[in-house]
């Protein structure tokens, strides 16, 4: 980690604490708020398109430590493989296809997860920052 010039170096003021902050997060962060967290992110596929190419570039399905929610992911990327965009429609039906619907919670647990968040996070939108 740089400092604020960008310089490699020993790192001060508000970058340093930030760091601090998401290091003292990271280690608070609970079986149960990782849970959670990946029934977000999963949620956040469903309900817009647009968190599917950005989830990508960070998660795997083995990131995923519920088998219904790997399950979903996997059947989301393969959407976006196929040029559609990933909706709890389109996710199922893949699900569906594949025989693992019902594996994956069911139609049921789709609509359940979508209705978790009442929208995606920010950065996990492609585009906004």
């Amino acid at each position: 980690m740089g400092n604020q010039d960008g310089n490699s170096g020993p790192v001060y003021g508000d970058e340093w604490e930030a760091e601090m902050e998401a290091r003292e997060l990271a280690e608070e962060t609970t079986e149960s708020d990782m849970r959670l967290i990946e029934r977000a992110v999963i949620a956040s596929v469903l309900i817009d398109p647009r968190c599917g190419p950005r989830v990508r570039e960070f998660c795997n399905r083995n990131d995923f430590e519920d088998q219904r929610l790997r399950l979903i992911y996997m059947a989301a990327l393969a959407v976006m493989n196929q040029g559609e965009e990933t909706s709890p429609f389109t996710v199922a039906e893949q699900l569906r296809a594949s025989g693992r619907l019902e594996e994956a919670g069911g139609d049921a647990f789709l609509v359940e997860l979508c209705c978790e968040i009442p929208r995606p996070p920010d950065f996990l939108i492609e585009g906004e920052e």
